[in-house]
């Protein structure tokens, strides 16, 4: 079941994002109240605190969740807030290999770049982001 429908939709959530635990009805409530305040007109600034405040919560991140959000970030109706979500998870130190390979092959050229100045960063090869480890490139 979705948490209070009507907000919701109105700022734009998936049932993906309840199905992975980033909204709840209180969550909800405190946006609708801040919604209605008419300060910020902008669903996607709503998403991404809402991103923001899981990831915050929940590391170390197992690599199913690392790439479930990445996932979600891409799947964004807000093609900016998508790839910033996306960028968050791969400057995660715990961001597993199958999350930066997936950048690697995005067609977002920043990401791209990211996964690149992180692979060389960390003294990782011409295979980049797999030869990864847990913790990132090696």
């Amino acid at each position: 079941m979705l948490p209070d429908v009507p907000t919701f939709a109105l700022l734009g959530f998936t049932p993906r994002w309840a199905e992975l635990g980033l909204v709840d009805d209180a969550l909800l409530a405190r946006f609708r109240e801040e919604w209605e305040r008419g300060e910020d007109d902008n669903p996607e600034h709503y998403r991404y605190a809402a991103f923001r405040d899981f990831l915050a919560a929940r590391r170390l991140l197992a690599a199913e969740l690392a790439m479930a959000l990445y996932e979600l970030g891409d799947a964004d109706a807000d093609h900016g807030m998508g790839g910033a979500m996306m960028g968050d998870v791969l400057r995660l130190p715990e961001c597993p290999p199958d999350v930066l390979n997936r950048a690697l092959a995005s067609d977002r050229p920043y990401l791209v770049r990211m996964v690149r100045r992180r692979v060389g960063a960390r003294g990782g090869g011409a295979k980049g982001a797999a030869t990864a480890g847990p913790e990132g490139p090696a």
